[in-house]
Parts: C-alpha cells; structure tokens; sequence
C-alpha cells in the first residue's frame, strides 16, 4: 500500500467512514456534565453542540433554568503497548529494552480528551499475542490506538492484521512531518450490529518512539474523537 505524505490526506481518510455517522447522547444534570460535550444548541445562552461544559457554564445554564443538558456519550477506547522490547515501568530495562512510557501517557491524553479508557495492556510475548488482542478489543471499544513496535517488520506485520480484520480495513497509511514512523488508520464495520449510536470501530496504530507519541495522538486521535464523537470540530 502506497503511504500517503501529509497530515490533511491521513485526516481526510475518515471523512467517507464517519462524517454523518450517528453517536449515542446522554442527559444529565447540569453540575454532572462538566468537562462533557454538548449534543444540542442551548436555547436563550451562547452555548453550542461540540462546547466542552466548564463549571461557569453551570452558572450560564442555571440563570437560564436549564437544570438538565443532553451530551455526547463518552466512546470507550482501549490501549495496547506492543514490542518484545518493552518491560513495564516498575523493571529494570535490559540490553536492547526499555520500558513502556506510551501507555500510562495515552491513558491519560484519551480521559484528558473525553473518552472512556476500558483496558489498557503491554503486549511482549510476540506478534500472535498482539494479534489476540487487537482482534479481542475491537470488538469491545469504539477506538483501539496501538502503539507499534520498534523491531523491524513490526509495522509491515501490523498493516497486515489490522487490514485483515473486517473491512473496509485499512484507509490510510502514511507519516507526517511529526512522526518518526507511519501511522496506519483502519475502520472496521460490523455489519451485524444494528445498534443505535455504533460507528466503526477505528484503529490507531501510532509509531512506537515516545518522544513522538504524544504529538501524533494530538494531531491523529484527539482530532478524531472531537471531530467525530464530540463535534467539537
């Protein structure tokens, strides 16, 4: 598969998948939706779908006797480390390791976004215990972001898996002028689930270096969610 170059022609690739797609909404209490998106406009204040809800706006809503607001629910993502390199942070890294910092940072960018983190593993046992899991996840989370191995191969192996799952499979392949590595985007339907509010299921596979980790979850994974799940975009 050729890689695309830019940042704009990775990011468009989710625009035939998800643009129009349908996402499940919540009701809740005013002072329960801080730090959530909103689903709908909010008649007689300036506050619109997409607007993340701050505890002034609590206030806003309250002098305008809107007690309950409807927001985006939150999608469930799962993280996976993958790398026979990788050791968990409480071990002493050996020749040729080091230990797994990507985890605990994803964790922490996908809540700081908004979503729900329901698993989060280091896989190190090889290429088929990888292969368990992001099979096992995605069918469990909205979102699986993978961060790929740094051994040679490692990310030939997994454009294969991940373009093997469920289609449509891969739609975009390719690096950017903040990555040291490609980043492969796949979008699986699953064409028996008639379920209100499910979108295909999308997997990140980020490259594995940690220096570069956190700008392409900004540019890749936390646009996705505000644009697709929040309408913050």
């Amino acid at each position: 598969m050729e890689a695309t170059k830019t940042l704009n022609e990775l990011l468009s690739a989710f625009e035939p998948h998800y643009d129009g797609g349908v996402w499940k909404t919540d009701n809740l209490m005013a002072f329960q939706a801080v730090g959530r998106y909103l689903a709908e406009d909010v008649d007689g204040t300036d506050l619109k779908m997409g607007h993340r809800i701050t505890p002034e706006d609590v206030g806003t809503l309250a002098a305008n006797g809107k007690l309950m607001v409807t927001v985006w629910f939150k999608p469930y993502v799962t993280i996976l480390s993958t790398g026979t390199e990788l050791v968990t942070p409480f071990e002493i890294p050996g020749e040729g390791q080091r230990r797994d910092s990507n985890s605990m940072m994803l964790q922490a960018l996908a809540e700081d976004t908004g979503a729900v983190v329901v698993g989060v593993d280091m896989i190190a046992e090889g290429q088929d215990a990888v292969d368990n899991a992001v099979k096992t996840f995605v069918d469990q989370c909205d979102v699986v972001i993978v961060t790929t191995s740094t051994e040679p191969g490692a990310e030939e192996k997994m454009l294969s898996l991940v373009d093997s799952i469920r289609k449509p499979g891969v739609i975009a392949y390719g690096s950017t002028e903040n990555s040291d590595g490609n980043i492969i985007l796949a979008a699986l339907k699953d064409d028996y689930c008639r379920c209100v509010g499910r979108m295909p299921a999308l997997i990140v596979c980020l490259p594995g270096n940690p220096e570069t980790v956190k700008q392409n979850y900004d540019d890749v994974v936390d646009y996705f969610l505000r644009k697709y799940y929040f309408r913050n975009i």
